[in-house]
């Protein structure tokens, strides 16, 4: 792996912790109106926790980076199919940002439910989960536990899309007895 890739690999890292230090002060100045929610789970935690989260995560893949950037300079270079996996990967990477994004962009249309469901399916065949019932299970618990956890846990009111998701959102709420 050559030294600029190596360079490229850290520094998302590095950019991701710069990131969440700059929103962590961001938002302990105006602390007042996430503190002003008494309910540490709900909206004036999620911030802080996902920062913290952020953080943390990023601060294990910056010294999982060292640590093997270490080990590719003592053994002195880095196998060709190594190299060539290493290159498949980001070619996912890429792919794997393009459906954030567009679970994102979707989501004021399609609803948080149904984009959600959506998402995580795609997610896990993009990690070659080829078990239909496992995508299928994952999908509808995943975004059920998401629902209850944002919804009837934080109260946060979550986009529910236009019509007909709209109707099909409320319909879901009420079966899971989320309101």
């Amino acid at each position: 792996m050559t030294l600029s890739n190596r360079l490229m690999r850290i520094g998302l890292p590095i950019g991701s912790l710069l990131s969440c230090l700059f929103l962590w002060f961001h938002i302990a100045r105006n602390s007042a109106a996430l503190d002003a929610v008494p309910n540490a789970v709900g909206p004036g935690g999620w911030p802080r926790a996902m920062l913290i989260g952020l953080a943390i995560f990023s601060a294990i893949t910056l010294a999982g980076e060292l640590l093997q950037w270490r080990a590719s300079i003592r053994s002195g270079s880095i196998t060709p199919a190594a190299a060539k996996q290493d290159g498949g990967s980001q070619a996912m990477a890429v792919v794997g940002v393009g459906v954030i994004l567009a679970y994102g962009f979707s989501i004021p249309y399609l609803g948080f439910a149904v984009a959600t469901a959506l998402f995580l399916a795609v997610w896990c065949l993009l990690g070659q989960v080829r078990s239909l019932l496992t995508v299928a299970l994952v999908s509808i618990l995943g975004t059920i536990v998401l629902l209850y956890m944002f919804v009837a846990l934080a109260k946060m009111p979550l986009n529910r899309g236009v019509e007909p998701f709209n109707s099909a959102t409320i319909s879901l709420y009420r079966l899971l007895r989320i309101y």
